[in-house]
């Protein structure tokens, strides 16, 4: 089953907040945010949370780092998150330790059990 931005649209204001936050620290997750990975957030954006934050906002989560999260995920979002997760950590070509081992951490912190 392919998901796709359109899956997001059944999910609340503050839950399209979350994932682009959590995605935001995927970015980050190097120490280094990459053109591309900025195109990726930049598409996310604009197709999800364009009504959310402003894109100020998304790049200085970038240069910055996102705020603390206050809700967490339900594990039904884990598929929209992974897609999308993994073709940012693949924009610069490289797949770092420290991203595979950050979205480990996040998928148990940030999503509820199912």
């Amino acid at each position: 089953m392919r998901v796709s931005e359109a899956d997001a649209t059944q999910w609340s204001d503050e839950q399209r907040r979350t994932l682009l936050n959590l995605w935001c620290r995927v970015a980050r997750a190097d120490g280094v945010v990459e053109s591309a990975e900025i195109d990726r957030i930049s598409r996310l954006f604009y197709r999800l949370g364009e009504d959310l934050l402003s894109a100020a906002e998304v790049e200085r989560w970038l240069e910055e780092g996102p705020p603390p999260i206050a809700e967490l995920l339900p594990a039904a979002a884990q598929p929209l998150f992974l897609l999308h997760a993994r073709e940012i950590m693949l924009a610069d070509n490289e797949l770092a330790p420290a991203e595979s081992a950050l979205v480990r951490e996040l998928l148990e912190t940030y999503f509820r059990s199912a």
